[in-house]
């Protein structure tokens, strides 16, 4: 019966799955921030990181939609977006990344 359904406590449970998901990605944006800041620092012009395929902390983690975050983010970052010339996704989770410096 439609009486025994409960979607408060559906939306209301998806709302915090969702919340976790987001978490988990920004967490991994800026842990890959930390990997970008150490490689300039070492003097290197690129790196790359292997976005994790499954995230205990969030069942609804999708590796490939993180990656699009990350990127989306990349590109929102007023000072990563002056320099960073290349970012490729290698197959199934790498996120490889390219920079310049001269470009600041």
């Amino acid at each position: 019966l439609m009486s025994d359904l409960n979607l408060d406590k559906y939306l209301k449970d998806k709302k915090a799955r969702d919340k976790q998901k987001k978490k988990v990605y920004k967490e991994t944006y800026t842990y890959i921030k930390s990997i970008i800041q150490d490689a300039i620092n070492r003097g290197e012009s690129s790196t790359h990181y292997g976005v994790p395929i499954f995230n205990h902390q969030s069942p609804d983690y999708e590796a490939l939609e993180c990656i699009c975050y990350i990127v989306e983010k990349i590109k929102e970052s007023l000072l990563l977006v002056k320099i960073v010339t290349n970012i490729k996704v290698v197959e199934p989770n790498t996120l490889y990344i390219e920079w310049d410096m001269s470009k600041l």
